[in-house]
């Protein structure tokens, strides 16, 4: 047998390689779907920064700077090295879509090619968290087996395919930073740790809420040793500050750093907008949230137990009572990561739990944030599927069937709800369980 065959043979046989494939190729399956709607804010981003407008001049771009240097980054291919042409085209025909739902029907298209250069940057990105968990928890268990079902279960997650592969949304870039941070802490680079969090922080905000259980494992690390810990935490700020200066810099300098923080700033004058019962549920979900970070970090400072899953669960407790707030599936993916270590060194019967949220992911993937018009770019830039297909598909699955309810409408209930029901039921009674399981109710963690 030739060396070369000996290679591929190695490779064939190799758990974490046939893992990377199969996720790879699961993929590559969903190169010309995406969610039209947002996929089309992304084309305006490029052709904007296209014109020498930058992110903020012209109206489209609403999120933080970090992903539309992303985009602008694609914009710099596609012109240098590429010739994709129009990078998205109106489906007349499918004007119809508007009749039910303006927002997430568009009768727009993005281009294939374009939509492949978008995905895969996020693919890359799938790709690290993924490693990073198999790093973290073979670190931990030193058990190679445990740490390739640990990337499995990251890597082909349907949340995280979904975002990235569907709605072209980058919170895996988020969630990769903040598993990054978690790992440049465990080696004691603080500095590179807080840049890293910066990323983490301003591409989607949730990782904010478990700053203090990461202040928290900084300081029960050095034993309670208050100088070394603040010379620590002091290097976090520091790369955390040095790296969001970085970030917005252009913006500051352009004028338009209120506009770059847009995103957060609207979703309060939204709610507000909603009236008083809107504002009062939100300001009740974030007491309970604030309520539940302190009586963590509380439980984190007093509990027994190994550090670095302490850190992993307690951050996945507060997270999850974050994705209250936000029931888009692709939030899910930052919670996903820490899910997944669990399962794999903390308690096996965390499977359950990423099970149910997988069947949510997927039900929702299909139905709450594509629908049909995942099939646009199909119908405009190749002959697979025609436009009177598609609208037969879309007019089945809108119709009323059930007390004036859509498929649309049933499925979407049952996956959202599903994963209501997981995070604000089921995974707080499972931790009380295991919390009883120990004996003692503080100690909610114990050596293995």
């Amino acid at each position: 047998m030739s060396d070369l065959s000996m290679k591929f043979k190695a490779l064939t046989t190799n758990g974490l390689f046939v893992a990377i494939v199969l996720g790879i190729l699961i993929r590559l399956l969903f190169i010309p779907f995406s969610l039209e709607i947002d996929s089309n804010f992304w084309v305006l981003v490029v052709r904007n920064i296209e014109s020498g407008n930058g992110l903020y001049l012209m109206e489209g771009y609403y999120y933080t700077p970090v992903w539309g240097y992303i985009l602008g980054f694609v914009a710099g291919i596609q012109n240098s090295i590429l010739d994709i042409g129009d990078l998205s085209v109106i489906c007349y025909d499918l004007i119809s879509y508007y009749a039910v739902d303006q927002y997430s029907y568009t009768d727009m298209a993005a281009s294939i090619v374009f939509l492949f250069l978008l995905k895969v940057i996020l693919w890359v990105s799938d790709l690290i968290l993924s490693i990073t968990v198999y790093h973290l928890v073979k670190d931990r268990t030193g058990d190679e087996k445990k740490a390739i079902i640990a990337f499995l279960l990251v890597f082909i997650c349907p949340h995280v395919i979904g975002s990235s592969s569907v709605i072209v949304m980058p919170d895996t870039i988020s969630a990769m930073f903040t598993v990054v941070t978690i790992m440049l802490m465990r080696k004691d680079r603080y500095f590179l740790a807080g840049i890293c969090y910066s990323f983490a922080v301003w591409v989607k905000f949730f990782p904010l809420a478990i700053v203090l259980v990461l202040l928290s494992y900084i300081y029960i690390k050095v034993d309670g040793e208050g100088r070394i810990a603040l010379k620590r935490m002091a290097l976090s700020l520091a790369g955390f500050l040095v790296a969001s200066l970085v970030i917005f810099f252009p913006q500051i300098m352009e004028g338009t750093l209120d506009r770059s923080l847009a995103f957060f700033t609207d979703r309060i004058f939204e709610t507000i907008s909603y009236g008083i019962v809107s504002i009062i549920l939100a300001l009740v979900l974030i007491a309970f949230a604030g309520f539940v970070t302190l009586l963590v970090v509380r439980h984190m400072l007093t509990a027994s137990g190994n550090l670095d899953d302490r850190v992993m669960e307690y951050s996945m407790v507060i997270l999850c009572v974050c994705m209250l707030l936000f029931t888009n599936m692709q939030y899910v993916v930052t919670l996903m990561p820490f899910l997944v270590y669990c399962i794999m060194v903390v308690d096996q019967h965390y499977k359950y739990i990423w099970t149910v949220l997988a069947i949510a992911g997927v039900i929702l993937t299909f139905m709450l944030n594509t629908n049909v018009v995942m099939l646009n770019s199909l119908v405009a830039y190749t002959g697979v599927m025609s436009t009177e297909t598609v609208l037969a598909i879309f007019d089945f699955l809108n119709t009323g069937i059930f007390f004036g309810m859509s498929i649309v409408d049933i499925f979407c209930s049952i996956g959202t709800n599903l994963q209501k029901i997981i995070l604000f039921c089921i995974l707080p009674l499972f931790i009380i369980r295991r919390m009883i399981i120990n004996n003692k109710i503080p100690r909610w963690h114990h050596e293995r």
